[in-house]
């Protein structure tokens, strides 16, 4: 069982007006500051669920191991060549022997076997222990290779995303839920990254993500967005099945896509219908994958919390092979660095003693479905958008 939220009764008696539809008030600055809060989400929170740990072609072409973050845990992804990138397995990427990083974060190499850069121990792609160096022979007799693998955690793929699940996660159908109908037209896993921006941002992951949410201060804060979308008409679609929230946001008249003109970056995609080539579908798989599909390209965000107030952004353009970019890059790198000093700014400000939780506007629904989700998951456990999923006991699925 996960050990409850760290929040004092206090901050735990705010969430009801987080909670209160009439209400309707943001979370208590502690979520976004507290060590122990912060702790405990990545704990409970990201290992609960499927955590997005990068794209499927970029973490394992030409290799057959590469280790990564995925809360607090560190995970080796494995393969057993080029050509089964389908076969993907995941481990917890510590040594069975005494504890030791098998991979250092972020790197990967081509072995055949995991090697433990310590005492040599050596596993197969599979997890299997196949060696203990230098065993003596009563060694060999005491101790059950099959006892000592390594531990697996859940992954998997999705429109060439990969994911892992570190502590009793959702059926990942069920994480889904009804995001697969909305991004399977723009097919992402044929889309290859055109271009990548890795930002670290001064900010805490929910206050990155709850901007992320609402362009109720795009007029103010960008306006070159503001000159090819109409942020004023986006939506926020009702909760459905699966943990994630969005809408679609209409182009401004004349624009083909976001862009730093508003022109296309090349043909529209092939799923794409005349009614989604007029906007762009904006939204969040919870915990961590933000996508923005547009008529003819996809721009993603990955978050991956590093402290209270610091938070990896991973940018990435996906579109058809060939495809420039730059005029989309120009657009979303401006924005993106305009919502860094603005999510920096917010986090000053819920550290301040000053701080007292606000209203949220109509205009910021999705920002409200968005913080109601945390400050359930900090009275039951679980992060999840669909409230019925939140209130489930872990490992209960959804309705059908």
């Amino acid at each position: 069982m996960r050990r409850p939220s760290p929040l004092p009764p206090a901050a735990r008696a705010e969430l009801a007006a987080v909670l209160d539809p009439a209400a309707g008030r943001t979370l208590p600055g502690i979520l976004y500051t507290d060590p122990d809060v912060f702790a405990w989400e990545l704990a409970a929170l990201w290992g609960g669920t499927w955590v997005c740990v990068g794209r499927l072609d970029d973490l394992l072409a030409g290799v057959t191991q590469r280790a990564v973050r995925a809360g607090e845990a560190l995970v080796v992804l494995t393969t057993p060549g080029p050509a089964d990138l389908d076969a993907v397995r995941a481990f917890h990427g510590v040594c069975r022997h005494r504890g030791h990083e098998l991979l250092t974060e972020g790197s990967a190499t081509d072995r055949p076997r995991i090697v433990c850069p310590y005492h040599s121990w050596t596993f197969g792609l599979d997890g299997t222990l196949v060696r203990i160096a230098r065993a003596s022979a009563v060694d060999e007799a005491t101790l059950d290779r099959t006892d000592w693998g390594l531990l697996a955690v859940p992954v998997e793929v999705w429109r060439g995303w990969v994911f892992v699940g570190l502590d009793d996660p959702p059926p990942f159908g069920d994480h889904i839920g009804e995001l697969d109908d909305i991004v399977a037209p723009y097919d992402p896993a044929t889309l290859p990254v055109a271009h990548r921006i890795v930002y670290d941002v001064a900010a805490n992951w929910k206050v990155v993500a709850a901007n992320y949410h609402e362009c109720y201060h795009c007029p103010t804060v960008h306006p070159e967005l503001s000159r090819v979308a109409d942020p004023d008409a986006d939506e926020s679609v009702p909760a459905g099945r699966g943990d994630w929230i969005g809408g679609p946001m209409p182009l401004a008249d004349g624009a083909e896509t976001l862009s730093e003109t508003g022109a296309a970056l090349g043909p529209r995609l092939p799923g794409v219908d005349d009614e989604a080539a007029r906007r762009v579908w904006l939204g969040q798989l919870l915990p961590n994958l933000f996508v923005a599909a547009h008529p003819d390209h996809l721009v993603t965000h990955r978050t991956v919390p590093l402290a209270p107030d610091r938070t990896l952004v991973e940018c990435d353009w996906l579109a058809p092979a060939g495809t420039d970019v730059s005029g989309s890059v120009a657009l979303w790198d401006r924005v993106n660095r305009q919502d860094w000093e603005i999510v920096a700014s917010v986090q000053r400000g819920v550290a301040d003693p000053g701080y007292r939780p606000g209203p949220l506007l109509e205009a910021e629904a999705s920002v409200r479905r968005y913080e109601q989700a945390v400050a359930r998951a900090h009275l039951t456990g679980r992060l999840s958008a669909d409230r019925e999923a939140a209130d489930r006991p872990a490992g209960t699925p959804l309705r059908a």
